[in-house]
């Protein structure tokens, strides 16, 4: 294993370590009968006051998604905002905006950022 798989092994454990073992959610490309869903694992949170003092809305939500469970899941790249959506708790969020800089290790992408709107 090379030293950045290794930090990136070692970021997405940290990462489960600190916010648990993630959930099931559904990312989702395309609308009705053509909406096509793939299984990811991740975590969905609300921001903290101090991200929220930057241009986030207030009721908007953060998920964090694993690169390699995005991968795996076949869904096509890349993950696009106002287009795809996140499934969680039995609601559709939308994509308001995709971050793969923050969780990136030697250039190496861990997981994706993802702010979501919607009920």
């Amino acid at each position: 294993m090379t030293m950045v798989a290794r930090h990136a092994a070692a970021h997405a454990r940290a990462l489960a370590s600190v916010m648990g073992p993630g959930e099931a959610l559904s990312l989702q490309r395309g609308f009705g009968d053509t909406a096509v869903t793939y299984a990811v694992n991740g975590w969905v949170t609300g921001y903290d006051a101090q991200e929220m003092a930057g241009e986030v809305q207030q009721g908007r939500r953060k998920a964090i998604i694993l690169a390699s469970s995005v991968t795996d899941s076949g869904f096509p790249l890349p993950i696009v905002a106002q287009q795809d959506r996140i499934g969680f708790a039995g609601k559709t969020l939308a994509i308001v905006s995709v971050d793969e800089a923050t969780r990136r290790v030697q250039g190496e992408l861990i997981a994706y950022e993802l702010e979501l709107a919607g009920a």
